[in-house]
């Protein structure tokens, strides 16, 4: 049945996929099939995480279409595991309702002519939480197929002095001591690295090649005693021009040609962590060839040579650390195609991407959307990490930028650092970077991942009181009302907390206690931790929280609005409005005076859409948080979880974050 006040519901399963974890596919429409449908998502308090999303639906198959049916010439099967989305358009405007995957589908029979399905689906943070952080084919693909002929991915031990060649047929051979015991640089997979700690500046040369000849060489070494040190030589094009590549006392990375002259990088590698240091050579299109060092690329002028003659890894046994991933590329040896420098340069900057996901000093978008690579949900192309589907703030992901969030510290965060991440799933680790930043991560229902740096972030717009659809109302005096029957406030002490302790990741913790409610409270503690990297953040935070939990606060444990309501009236705010949205909720209590009637702002954190056939039907229902004190001073607020001074006594200018 299809009534005026119901949206044209428009439900569509890709039945023939070529990526499940695309938000693009070939969608067929089975709308005509659906009896009854529900959904939900969000969370039910500010402190909770978002959960994933779900989809239920009755699917009418008395005419056999999902077992049987055909479009194209194809036959339509539905089963578990199959793309699902869903979208409602009112008065011209599509509205997404849901994006999911198909969990389970059980078949109800009615009688011998009538069936029934019941689909169950669960959006892809589902996924996330069941998808490992272990991927061992990565940093392959971005080695396979970009011009590289031989591999050494240092985890292996031959057992006879042999550094073994992954992807060609050219081994090295070791000298010295070595073992194959620590961890390599992706801290996403289990393999490790060729540990040379035990050289001395007596020993040969660490490992020998046969003169391989190679446009390109790049490879990992952790930055710990490298000052002073040779990392390997090689002949130039001529075969006889001594080059060599070298850490200076500085600590920068110093090629050498075979003249003597020489070209300084100015990134500084010993420090400790993993770095990727890559030489390009020319081409006959006359790019000169490139001095690489994570990621950045510096020319080493015209009179850089083709390629190279690599001969060894380790110079006169100075080279005393750890080595891993050593990859040579060749494009042309003699004959040459005109440009290939350019290409071979974004190659070994991809694999700087790829080899350093999860460990430099980031903040924690860029955490997330790293994230987001290992699941398969993201990409790396031209040097950085590509997120087409993920937004920061509602704005889409830009690596590395400032709106990101707050940065973390290496070490000391979401496997940060050289720590293996393979044992947590994707979604632990997402969780953990943005509930430190007290934001929020979510799939939206179109699909994408959104990460809200702060769960209320202030602007002068934010702050504007909620106007038109966004005021609800019991009364018929108020466009949009909601049904009185279905409103719920809870108004109790399970979220009182008279001590918030606040814990920074470089810090001591800040603890605020709420002296005047302890006796009639208890005493109680709410626990967090901040990304922040002073006690500046934490002491905000925990004085926010300490003061908006310190009593019991009212809380919109339901509200329902319906479409039939005002001829569908309601249905732009129930079809359009998002998680964390400002609404303004009023109600008018039995025999009202003035001073009782509740007018106050509220924060949606959790929407559950209920469609019904027949009799056709639309209706949502919303919980509402408080939605926290406006900062008082400031004509454009952009601060967080700060209220007015008198309340709190903090200085405006000291507590941006």
């Amino acid at each position: 049945m299809t009534l005026a006040s119901l949206p044209t519901l428009s439900v569509e399963i890709a039945f023939n996929p070529t990526n499940l974890l695309s938000t693009t596919q070939t969608w067929t429409d089975v709308s005509q099939y659906v009896r009854n449908l529900s959904t939900h998502g969000g969370r039910q308090h500010f402190l909770d995480r978002i959960e994933s999303s779900t989809c239920s639906l009755t699917l009418d198959n008395r005419d056999g279409f999902f077992f049987n049916g055909t479009l194209n010439g194809t036959t339509q099967i539905i089963q578990p595991r199959l793309p699902i989305k869903v979208t409602a358009t009112w008065s011209g405007t599509p509205y997404t309702v849901y994006f999911g995957i198909i969990e389970s589908v059980e078949e109800h029979l009615a009688d011998a002519l009538n069936s029934d399905l019941a689909v169950s689906c669960s959006d892809l943070l589902k996924y996330l939480s069941l998808r490992y952080n272990s991927n061992p084919t990565l940093y392959a693909s971005f080695v396979s197929g970009t011009g590289a002929t031989n591999w050494y991915k240092c985890n292996q031990d031959s057992g006879n002095g042999t550094l073994l060649d992954s992807l060609g047929s050219i081994n090295g051979s070791i000298n010295g001591p070595y073992n194959v015991s620590s961890q390599g640089v992706t801290v996403y997979t289990n393999e490790t690295c060729m540990d040379f700690t035990a050289s001395t500046t007596t020993l040969p040369t660490n490992v020998i090649f046969p003169n391989i000849q190679t446009n390109a060489i790049d490879f990992w070494v952790l930055g710990q005693d490298l000052a002073s040190n040779l990392l390997f030589g090689a002949f130039d094009y001529t075969g006889t021009g001594a080059v060599n590549l070298s850490v200076n006392a500085a600590g920068q990375v110093v090629y050498t040609d075979a003249t003597g002259a020489t070209i300084t990088h100015p990134t500084f590698v010993n420090d400790g962590a993993w770095h990727h240091v890559a030489i390009v050579g020319r081409d006959s299109g006359f790019n000169p060839g490139n001095l690489v060092v994570d990621g950045v690329a510096l020319s080493m002028g015209a009179s850089s040579t083709y390629w190279w003659n690599f001969s060894s890894f380790g110079y006169n046994g100075t080279f005393v650390g750890l080595l891993d991933s050593l990859v040579l590329s060749t494009v042309y040896i003699g004959v040459s195609p005109p440009a290939y420098t350019a290409a071979l340069t974004t190659a070994v900057q991809n694999r700087y991407v790829v080899g350093n996901l999860l460990r430099a000093d980031t903040n924690a978008g860029d955490v997330i959307a790293q994230a987001l690579v290992i699941a398969g949900q993201a990409t790396v192309a031209s040097g950085a990490v590509s997120a087409p589907n993920f937004y920061i703030d509602g704005s889409a992901y830009t690596p590395n930028a400032p709106g990101n969030g707050t940065t973390l510290c290496q070490g000391q965060s979401a496997g940060v650092g050289s720590g293996n991440v393979t044992g947590s799933t994707a979604l632990d680790l997402i969780l953990q970077a943005s509930e430190t930043e007290t934001g929020i991560f979510f799939q939206a229902d179109d699909g994408t991942f959104q990460f809200h740096t702060k769960a209320y972030v202030y602007s002068a717009t934010g702050n504007a009181a909620p106007t038109g659809n966004r005021v609800w109302a019991d009364d018929n005096n108020t466009t949009y009302h909601y049904d009185a029957q279905s409103f719920q406030v809870a108004r109790d002490d399970v979220d009182v907390w008279t001590t918030v302790v606040v814990t920074p990741q470089n810090g001591t913790a800040q603890t605020y206690t709420n002296t005047a409610n302890i006796a009639r409270y208890g005493q109680s503690t709410l626990t967090k931790s901040t990304n922040g990297t002073t006690n500046l953040a934490a002491y905000q935070t925990a004085n926010y929280l300490g003061n908006v939990f310190a009593s019991p606060l009212p809380r919109v444990a339901n509200v329902q609005l319906r479409s039939e309501t005002a001829n569908g009236a309601n249905l732009d705010i129930m079809l359009g409005a998002n998680l964390q949205d400002r609404i303004t909720i009023r109600r008018n209590p039995i025999n009202p005076s003035a001073a009782g009637v509740l007018s106050t702002d509220m924060v949606v954190e959790s929407i559950n859409h209920e469609f019904t056939a027949d009799p056709g039907q639309w209706h949502t229902n919303f919980v509402l948080d408080p939605y926290p004190i406006r900062f008082s001073t400031q004509a454009s607020p952009t601060y967080f979880m700060i209220a007015d001074n008198a309340t709190y006594g903090l200085a405006d200018q000291n507590y941006a974050i």
